[in-house]
């Protein structure tokens, strides 16, 4: 996918606003307080990318008109059964896979009940007694300014479960509407352990979460269609504090995430350091609005049981012998899976010489596998340079031509060329984007016959320099004369002009060096005549240059 064009929406966190947590103005005896761990507990709720209901064939369309998109088992007609979405179950799989979790062989869904008219049937279908998958190890880089480290965090669980429907208020009908297109809708369930984790910390993780189900399918976040709902925990502990927590339930992006638990973690500073601290588990609903709602919370025992009416499914190790109808191959399933982040961030920071924090930022920007096949094709061209040019000339042609990334597999040979091109400062870095332009393009043409055909090699002849640097002191003389009376920010301007006149053949430090070498020997007196008489054709300007007046 493209670089900042063509790309559904992610949710990167703003890390200059989730770093800074909420702080209050203490008395002086109260300042000198003991240190706070942070204690923080997720629950990641993900729609599923399919196109029918967990259990029901029924649409997965969100933008449907009410209840347009509902079976008669979303309905809750007597007789009808359910029957599970085996798309569902593979991607289930993966996600545990992804994840380095250890899955159960027997999958087996229960029935807990709740009285609600969202669900018609009076109990909703989830895993509550023995989840799909447990165990698993999520690897997070952390980036904190210009320095990356990896956080660990546990995952405890990964359950399928189906969503509510949804009650709406018709101001029309003066009544209360239920809309169950989006009963029975399938949700993956990821619960982490709590853990001493930071605002940052916790945003990032959810954000390397998304992108883990996006690299193998499972998983579209889009904010419009609610496919994202975080339920998090957090608890500070210290020598005096008492143990209680604070559950926010339905937020929907990385960002809101770290803003919540910043705020609540000021605000439970406070509340300890002023001798008020929680006296029970508090439970708030986070709201679109930015706020969060405080909602009362009842001990009702969903009473679960097994539900008979869907049998148990078998996970198998192996391929053979293995009857597709009533069992899943988990040998079949881990083939499909694609690169993910984790071996990716190994293979760079091993294989390519790159910093954790360059090899992050490639992974984020979708150009690991670029780097990797560069470095596979040619092995003697790993470098920090490498990086720099990936992120500056590779991006800078994407975004130019709007293409999409996995374009510039076609052409590895080249983008190794034209990297030992602009290594050896055989053409400069303008000039090597537009040679990647041009394959993207669909020029089939050498990079050595780009060079020809265009005039891109550097100029290192000395006199055709000065030739192009007189040119333009000439036609600017107005910037020259500002240089020559000791304004040295117009030098950029005169040295931005050189580069256009010569397409960009000609370094930088050797104009800046040869532009000082001439303005300072021009007499001062002539140029100011120059410059008064610059709009004027006479014979009596005077020369600039010493040698064009013999």
């Amino acid at each position: 996918m493209s670089f900042l064009a063509s790309r559904s929406l992610r949710y990167y966190c703003v890390a200059t606003n989730i770093s800074k947590q909420s702080s209050t103005t203490l008395p002086a005896n109260q300042q000198n307080s003991p240190t706070f761990q942070t204690y923080v507990g997720l629950d990641v709720h993900c729609k599923l990318n399919v196109n029918s209901k967990l259990f029901s064939r029924s649409s997965n369309n969100f933008y449907a008109k009410a209840n347009q998109c509902v079976s008669w088992f979303d309905a809750a007609l007597p007789g009808t059964l359910p029957a599970v979405n085996r798309r569902c179950l593979e991607l289930a799989i993966k996600s545990a896979l992804a994840l380095n979790c250890q899955i159960n062989p027997i999958c087996v869904f229960d029935r807990e009940h709740i009285f609600e008219p969202s669900y018609p049937s009076g109990f909703r279908l989830v895993q509550s007694r023995e989840p799909i998958a447990s165990n698993g190890l999520l690897n997070v880089p952390i980036k904190v300014d210009k320095t990356c480290y990896i956080k660990t965090i546990e995952l405890k669980s990964i359950h399928l479960e189906e969503d509510s429907g949804h009650v709406f208020v018709s101001h029309l009908d003066q009544c209360n509407c239920i809309d169950l297109n989006s009963r029975g809708l399938p949700l993956i369930k990821f619960s982490f352990k709590s853990t001493i984790m930071t605002a940052l910390e916790s945003s990032r993780s959810v954000n390397q979460l998304i992108q883990i189900l996006e690299r193998i399918g499972a998983f579209t976040p889009k904010i419009e269609e609610r496919a994202l709902s975080i339920d998090v925990k957090i608890k500070l502990v210290s020598e005096n504090t008492s143990d209680y927590a604070v559950t926010i339930k339905g937020i929907n992006s990385c960002s809101s995430l770290g803003t919540y638990i910043a705020n609540e973690f000021g605000r439970q500073k406070y509340l300890i350091k002023t001798n008020n601290p929680m006296s029970a588990d508090q439970t708030y609903q986070a709201l679109t609005s930015g706020g969060m709602k405080k909602i009362k919370t009842e001990d009702i025992d969903p009473r679960s049981i097994i539900n008979l009416s869907i049998p148990p499914f078998r996970f198998d190790s192996t391929v053979q012998n293995s009857d597709e109808n009533v069992s899943l191959s988990i040998e079949k399933i881990a083939a499909e899976l694609p690169s993910l982040p984790d071996s990716e961030r190994s293979h760079l920071v091993d294989h390519c010489n790159l910093n954790l924090l360059q090899a992050t930022k490639l992974i984020e920007n979708d150009y690991a596998q670029v780097v990797i096949k560069m470095v596979s094709n040619d092995p003697s061209i790993c470098s920090n340079h490498l990086y720099n040019f990936t992120m500056e000339v590779l991006n800078a042609a994407i975004v130019k031509t709007n293409s999409e990334i996995n374009q510039l597999y076609n052409f590895i040979d080249n983008l190794v060329e034209c990297f030992n091109l602009l290594k050896s400062k055989t053409i400069s870095r303008q000039n090597a984007t537009e040679m990647i332009v041009s394959c993207l393009q669909g020029d089939k043409r050498s990079p050595d016959e780009l060079i020809i055909a265009n005039e891109w090699s550097i100029i290192e002849d000395d006199k055709i320099i000065t030739d192009f640097c007189k040119d333009v002191i000439k036609v600017h003389c107005t910037y020259a004369f500002f240089v020559k009376r000791g304004d040295k920010k117009f030098l950029k301007n005169l040295i931005k002009r050189v580069k256009i006149a010569s397409n960009h053949r000609i370094p930088e430090e050797k104009i800046m060096q040869k532009l000082d070498s001439l303005i300072s020997n021009i007499d001062k007196a002539a140029l100011a005549i120059f410059t008064t008489n610059r709009n004027k054709k006479s014979k009596n300007r005077p020369n600039l240059f010493l040698d064009e007046n013999q």
